[in-house]
């Protein structure tokens, strides 16, 4: 009977650790392409609020989260989209760094892991047990 309760967890566990090593922890290269598509799709609302810029009186566009699932509710927007511009919420400041090795603008908390060589979104750390970065995406399976 115990045994069976054993073998059950596991198998749950091996799960986890399969699930959690192969999700993506937020890589920037993939929020960048999908808000590229996002940013076509909604080029021409008018639900697109502009703001200068205070450092060179460059444009900074901002669509909140409501609006982009008013205007597009069939398709589903990926929740580490959504995060990333929740991380340039209206009236903030946006930095301008850029990435010296992949030579992307690094949102806030972006670090580049050298492990991977790519560029994530809330880097945490670079897990050896797993084989992948914690980040934005799959830090929550470890609470």
């Amino acid at each position: 009977r115990y045994m069976c309760l054993y073998g059950g967890l596991v198998l749950f566990t091996l799960a986890q650790y399969l699930y959690t090593a192969n999700s993506s922890p937020g890589y920037v290269a993939d929020m960048l392409k999908a808000g590229s598509a996002m940013h076509a799709t909604f080029i021409n609302t008018t639900t697109i609020s502009k703001q200068v810029c205070s450092k060179n009186g460059s444009l900074n566009y901002f669509m909140s989260r409501s609006k982009i699932e008013q205007h597009n509710p069939q398709s589903a927007t990926p929740s580490s989209l959504l995060q990333m511009m929740d991380l340039y919420p209206p009236g903030s400041s946006s930095r301008d760094l850029t990435c010296s090795y992949c030579h992307l603008i690094q949102p806030p908390r972006t670090k580049h892991c050298h492990d991977c060589d790519k560029c994530i979104l809330q880097f945490d750390h670079h897990c050896t047990w797993l084989g992948t970065c914690i980040g934005i995406r799959n830090h929550c399976r470890f609470w």
